[in-house]
């Protein structure tokens, strides 16, 4: 069936992007502005601890008829460390900035929404319509969320009982008038997927009081895709920057001037927390098998010598107690089709291929002795938490902490890859069924020491790793 936007709200968000101590970027769409005669919302906000919502600002929203009828509304000139509320259209949201000061730290994390037949819980479910996992993240009133990717599974069919065995039982709520909720194949479809999981009330409370950071994986497009080898048919090229158009008009994101559509950035949020946020998808070259017994291709890199260059200055330059980094795809877990689309390639051997990238950046955090430095993970389908050794000094030279799935296929733990000496700490699942839905959970306290949690989909802990500030180890 056709997806008609008759199927789909009119009005989305807001969702709350790109917060620094003095600035914000409000995402909201509203099909139902005349935007030709200037019939657009108004975005207004005011400082949530003064009594009588005095006003702080108001700016006309500025309605992209060409992008589906979505904005981004950039507010500057915010107080650091200040909680707002907004308005917009009719419908509100909050926000706090964080400050010079803001030293304990409570953010959330995860990917994998809507996956392999797990869309929309019924009504009749029993953990409650929707994604009821949004409601226990935003439970623990995170100042901010760092979303890696896999938030739509473009790619696959949402039908109301899945066909897949490991599922049979499942039910998903469809659109009304719809038979389902099929593939994306051009820019109106991949546009529709953003609807589907935006309208989920428990999910659109979330975003529209948590400021959010986000990257993207490989089902926002095409499973295990690289935008080269898409660039390389025409076809393919088309569903790919049709996907990629409805991935930056449904996301508060602002790329640079010099490349508005640059995913690769970062972040800060007080004295404790630095967030790099990677792209592991844009820039990776091509797969080639290395001789002709070779059955499973690699890739030469995966961020790219410009990116990589980024990230190494980064965290050279980095003052921050932890340096997260956030990377959709897992260090040492094999993964995707023929189990070739991260970094791990199942030997041991770094001197070659994508490992080499990641090897190269570990020699630079030894070698300048660069501390507080965690990966955050996802795509696996599976939480886990490993730490790292690589040169064999029998302290860890890093962690890597990963939550996956919020809502999609659960998978079992597989082998694990020794490349980079990691230590499995955690790591848990099973093939099918939801127990395993969760999220990360991370605190920093007043003296930078961290928590990390791992919750399952009603928030209980299922995992807790400890660490103190890095001064304290070292």
């Amino acid at each position: 069936i056709a997806m008609s936007p008759s199927h789909f709200n009119k009005v989305h968000g807001p969702i709350i992007g790109e917060c620094t101590p003095t600035s914000v970027v409000i995402w909201y769409r509203d099909a139902r502005t005349n935007v030709e005669i200037g019939d657009v919302p108004n975005l207004t906000w005011w400082n949530a601890a003064l009594p009588g919502r005095n006003m702080a600002g108001r700016l006309e929203v500025k309605i992209d008829a060409t992008a589906d009828y979505t904005s981004k509304t950039l507010i500057t000139g915010l107080t650091p460390g200040t909680e707002y509320g907004f308005s917009i259209g009719a419908r509100r949201g909050r926000f706090k900035t964080p400050s010079s000061d803001t030293k304990k730290v409570n953010f959330v994390f995860g990917s994998c929404l809507g996956g392999q037949g797990f869309g929309r819980n019924l009504a009749d479910h029993p953990d409650g319509e929707g994604f009821p996992i949004m409601s226990a993240m935003l439970n623990y009133k995170p100042d901010f969320f760092y979303c890696n990717g896999d938030w739509i599974y473009a790619d696959e069919t949402i039908h109301p009982a899945s066909p897949q065995d490991y599922n049979k039982d499942r039910t998903s709520f469809i659109p009304p008038g719809m038979d389902n909720l099929p593939a994306a194949i051009d820019l109106d479809s991949f546009r529709n997927r953003y609807k589907y999981n935006l309208e989920e009330p428990q999910l659109a409370s979330f975003l529209a009081s948590t400021p959010m950071w986000n990257t993207a994986d490989d089902h926002e497009i095409r499973n295990d895709y690289g935008g080269k080898k898409m660039e390389q048919n025409k076809e393919e090229a088309d569903i790919y920057h049709a996907g990629i158009q409805a991935f930056f008009e449904f996301w508060p994101l602002q790329g640079p001037p010099e490349e508005p559509k640059r995913l690769y950035r970062s972040a800060s949020w007080g004295p404790n927390v630095d967030l790099f946020v990677l792209d592991t998808r844009s820039y990776r070259a091509v797969h080639v098998n290395e001789d002709d017994d070779d059955d499973k291709p690699q890739m030469a890199y995966i961020l790219g010598a410009e990116q990589m260059k980024w990230l190494s200055e980064g965290l050279q330059n980095s003052k921050a107690t932890w340096k997260f980094i956030g990377c959709s795809i897992p260090l040492s877990y094999k993964t995707g089709h023929m189990d070739s689309d991260g970094w791990s390639d199942g030997n041991t051997d770094t001197t070659s291929g994508a490992e080499n990238e990641v090897f190269t950046l570990l020699e630079q955090i030894h070698t300048n002795q660069i501390t507080g430095v965690v990966f955050l993970s996802g795509d696996v389908h599976h939480p886990f938490c490993h730490s790292y050794d690589p040169f064999h000094t029998g302290e860890p030279l890093f962690y890597e902490i990963a939550s996956t799935p919020f809502q999609a296929l659960c998978l079992p733990v597989t082998e694990v890859d020794m490349s980079f000496n990691p230590t499995v700490l955690y790591a848990e699942g099973e093939l099918g069924g939801e127990k395993y839905f969760n999220f990360g959970h991370v605190t920093i306290d007043e003296d930078g020491n961290l928590a990390f949690n791992v919750r399952d989909k009603k928030g209980a802990s299922m995992f807790e790793l400890n660490l103190p500030a890095p001064s304290m180890a070292n």
